[in-house]
C-alpha cells in the first residue's frame, strides 16, 4: 500500500513516525468533513488496520503487535497511547463539527434558509441533516458530550470544535479500558501519559516478555515504565568545590 511504499522510503524511523502521525493518518480527513462516512466503517475500519500495520512495521524484529498495542496506536499520547488518530473514530466528530460550523455561518448570512431546511429535514428529504441527527445521536452516548455539543458556537471552527469532541471520547473510551486492564498495564498507561514523547507497546518477541512494554521510536528511547523510571532521572549535578576559605591575614603595625 501507498503508506508502507512512502514511509519506506524516510531513512530515519522518527521520521517515519512523524509522517504517520501527522499526514497519513489525516489523509481522508477532508473527506469525513464532507460527507458522512460512518456508513462506510468497514472501509475505515481497513484504512486503521494499515496505519497499525505500518506502526507494526517500525518496529522489526520485535514481533507483532498484541490488541493492546494495536489500540494503544490510536490513542492519543498524552493518554498513554501512541497519536495516530484512528479514520474510524473521528467519522462522527469530523462530519458534525463541519456540518454545524456551516449551519452557524449560514444562519448568520441567510436567516430564512434555516426555516426551510427544517421544513426539508421534517419531511425526510434533506439526507445530510439525517446524517448530522444520526451522528449526534452516537456521540451523545459518550457522558458529557451532549452538554458539549449545546456549547459549540459559531466561535468554535471545525478543527476546535473536532479536538473538543474526540478529546472527551477518547477520554471516556480510555477510562472504560483502564477499568478492564490490571493494575501493571494501568501504571504503564499512567506513566506513558505523564511522558507523552515517551511511548510504550507490547509486543510479542517471546512468551516471557509477550506481556512487557518496549519503547517504540526510536529504539534507544527508553520504556514509559515505573521499572525504567531510572533512565528518565537526570544524573545529579557535580557538587562545586569549595572555595578555600579565606586565611586570615595578621595585622602588622
Amino acid at each position: 500500500m501507498a503508506i508502507g511504499t512512502r514511509s519506506a522510503n524516510q531513512s530515519s524511523k522518527q521520521h517515519k513516525l512523524i509522517m504517520l502521525r501527522m499526514s497519513f493518518c489525516r489523509k481522508v480527513m477532508h473527506i469525513q468533513r464532507l460527507v458522512p462516512t460512518s456508513e462506510h466503517a468497514d472501509v475505515l475500519r481497513d484504512y486503521d488496520d494499515c496505519l497499525v500495520a505500518a506502526v507494526e512495521d517500525l518496529l522489526v524484529g520485535r514481533g507483532r503487535f498484541t490488541d493492546l498495542a494495536k489500540l494503544k496506536v490510536h490513542i492519543p499520547a498524552a493518554l498513554g497511547g501512541l497519536g495516530v488518530d484512528s479514520a474510524a473514530a473521528r467519522a462522527d466528530a469530523c462530519y458534525y463539527s463541519s456540518f454545524t460550523s456551516a449551519y452557524f455561518r449560514l444562519a448568520a448570512i441567510d436567516p430564512d434558509w434555516v426555516g426551510s431546511l427544517h421544513e426539508t429535514a421534517a419531511a425526510g428529504l434533506h439526507a445530510p441533516f439525517a446524517a448530522l441527527s444520526a451522528a449526534r445521536s452516537r456521540l451523545c452516548t459518550t457522558p458529557g458530550m451532549q452538554a458539549l455539543l449545546q456549547k459549540l458556537s459559531v466561535h468554535d471552527r471545525p478543527r476546535r470544535a473536532q479536538g473538543k469532541i474526540m478529546n472527551l471520547k477518547l477520554a471516556a473510551e480510555v477510562a472504560d479500558l483502564l477499568r478492564t486492564l490490571p493494575a501493571r498495564e494501568v501504571t504503564v498507561f499512567n506513566a506513558s501519559a505523564e511522558a507523552p514523547h515517551l511511548v510504550s507497546i507490547s509486543s510479542e518477541v517471546e512468551t516471557r516478555t509477550s506481556t512487557y512494554p518496549t519503547t517504540c521510536l526510536p529504539p534507544t528511547w527508553p520504556c514509559a515504565c515505573p521499572s525504567r523510571k531510572s533512565f528518565l532521572r537526570r544524573s545529579p549535578a557535580p557538587r562545586r568545590r569549595q572555595a578555600n576559605a579565606a586565611q586570615p591575614v595578621a595585622c602588622t603595625t
